[in-house]
C-alpha cells in the first residue's frame, strides 16, 4: 500500500512541474506537507525524473547537483524522463 502511496504523490509532483516550480508553489499546489514533498521530490530527482533550476534565466539548463540542506533554493521541473513517465 506505501507504494501505491508514494506513486500517486510522485505523479501529482510530476504533474506539476511542467513549468519550474518552487517548493512553496508546489505546497500551495499539492497540499502535500513541506516534509513529504521534499523528500518525493528527493526521489524523483534520483530516478532522473525531477530537475533542478537554480536560474530561471536558464530554465532549459538543468542544474546536476543540488544542495538538500537548501531545497528552498532551487525551483523543479519534471524532466524529459519524467514527461515520458507520465505519457506525455
Amino acid at each position: 500500500m506505501e507504494n501505491s502511496i508514494t506513486e500517486d504523490l510522485e505523479k501529482i509532483i510530476l504533474e506539476n512541474l511542467i513549468f519550474p516550480e518552487t517548493i512553496d508553489n508546489l505546497i500551495e499546489d499539492t497540499k502535500i506537507k513541506k516534509h513529504i514533498l521534499q523528500d518525493v521530490i528527493k526521489q524523483l530527482i534520483k530516478k532522473g525524473l525531477v530537475c533542478t533550476v537554480l536560474d530561471l534565466s536558464l530554465t532549459s539548463a538543468a542544474e546536476i547537483y543540488y544542495d538538500s540542506d537548501h531545497m528552498d533554493s532551487y525551483m523543479y521541473k519534471i524532466s524529459v524522463l519524467g514527461l515520458k513517465a507520465l505519457g506525455l
